[in-house]
């Protein structure tokens, strides 16, 4: 046989190769593509769940800070100015929130949603 078309089948061979290789990688390329674009959809619904959780969380957060500030702050402060007078360590008239003349202030609880605040004299 003729060296110069064995070399030419050969590089002929070696181009069908190649090509059926960029065929393959190209739909391989594709199939990593439409992978990356279901996990990009995913990553993003994750995003926004994490987004409407931290959201909620926040608002939970701030409404127990409002409570704690609230309901259970002046109810702390009560038992503490209550302890303290039966030990008689503070004198005078009781703090229901309308005296200043004793020697702890405790402020009035702010009021609740639907319902009055109770004074801090109220919770023994």
């Amino acid at each position: 046989p003729d060296p110069h078309q064995v070399e030419v089948n050969t590089l002929r061979t070696n181009i069908h190769a190649l090509s059926a290789t960029v065929t393959a990688l190209q739909a391989d390329i594709g199939q990593i593509n439409t992978s990356n674009m279901h996990t990009k959809h995913h990553l993003t619904h994750i995003n926004e769940s994490n987004n409407d959780l931290s959201r909620a969380l926040l608002a939970n957060t701030e409404a127990f800070c409002s409570f704690i500030r609230g309901d259970i702050q002046p109810i702390i402060a009560a038992h503490v100015e209550t302890s303290l007078r039966d030990r008689n360590i503070i004198k005078g008239p009781a703090n229901d929130g309308s005296s200043k003349s004793s020697s702890i202030y405790v402020p009035p609880t702010p009021a609740t949603v639907g319902s009055p605040a109770p004074s801090a004299r109220t919770h023994r």
